[in-house]
């Protein structure tokens, strides 16, 4: 049977034998660094365990430094060789540590957290970076896509399906959201789709009790390319008066509407037979 052979928690090789407990050679670990003496060996089920044995003028150095109030990582330093956290643990277990030095410790560690977290952010965000670019390069053929006024309706549907006022409820298309990319590309899926110019939009801005209505007004009007003169009045929520907004960059609902019953209904037998290309196959 091949018996499987791990060195310092890597599986480096397997050998041949009867048993995982027939006795051991160095014959057996030619490509050892050095004699098999020199290691300890476990024996557990078919898994032979190979670990370096330290001699003990290593053991009484490790001692030695860290009763000296040094850490781990400083000991493989020093020392110059990999020994395994858990080793050194073992081997220092009866050292006692002052308090002084349980606090140095104690502070290179939490120094030690703080930078590699900050290499983990920063490590996640290229990761982050490159994904979301390729996603962008991966789908640039959509914007060829929406020269045709057809999949500009499919999207507009979609996007009045989620986001818009039903026209049983509102004879009007209306549409109201807190981002401005959404409002964005509703006006402008409107504008292509149906030619409604900038001025026969209004808008009417929904916020928090302790913002500011001219200063949201201003936002919404810049980022929707609308004029000022086109905004209704602001609606406060009275349920929000004495509460603090804690989202700071959180401008209200602006709410965007025209004349245009035909449009609502349109729009939602559009999404209706997306529906029943997409939803009803083989019912």
């Amino acid at each position: 049977m091949a018996i499987l052979v791990e060195y310092g928690g890597v599986t480096a090789g397997s050998i041949r034998g009867d048993c995982p407990r027939e006795p051991l050679s160095n014959d057996s670990f030619r490509h050892w660094p050095s004699p098999l003496e020199n290691y300890h060996v476990l024996y557990l089920s078919s898994t032979i365990v190979i670990m370096p044995r330290h001699s003990p003028e290593l053991k009484q150095q490790i001692i030695q430094l860290r009763s000296a109030g040094h850490t781990y990582t400083e000991i493989r330093t020093i020392l110059g060789q990999a020994i395994p956290r858990g080793t050194m643990s073992y081997i220092c277990r009866n050292v006692v540590l002052t308090a002084e030095q349980q606090e140095r410790i104690a502070k290179l560690i939490r120094e030690q957290l703080t930078v590699k977290r900050q290499k983990a952010v920063a490590a996640n965000k290229r990761i982050f970076d490159q994904k979301v670019t390729g996603y962008r390069e991966n789908n640039q053929g959509i914007a060829t896509l929406m020269e045709d006024r057809q999949a500009k309706l499919v999207a507009l549907a979609m996007l009045y399906l989620g986001e818009g006022a039903k026209w049983q409820g509102t004879r009007a298309p209306t549409l109201g959201s807190s981002s401005p990319l959404i409002l964005r590309l509703y006006i402008s899926l409107l504008q292509d789709c149906y030619d409604i110019p900038t001025k026969a939009f209004r808008c009417r801005i929904q916020h928090r009790a302790d913002q500011s209505s001219d200063e949201l007004v201003s936002f919404w009007s810049k980022a929707t390319h609308i004029p000022i003169a086109q905004f209704y009045p602001c609606y406060v929520d009275k349920r929000t008066i004495g509460q603090r907004t804690k989202k700071t960059d959180y401008r209200g609902v602006c709410v965007v509407s025209c004349k245009g019953t035909h449009i609502q209904l349109e729009l939602a037998e559009i999404a209706g037979i997306i529906d029943e290309a997409l939803c009803n196959k083989g019912h």
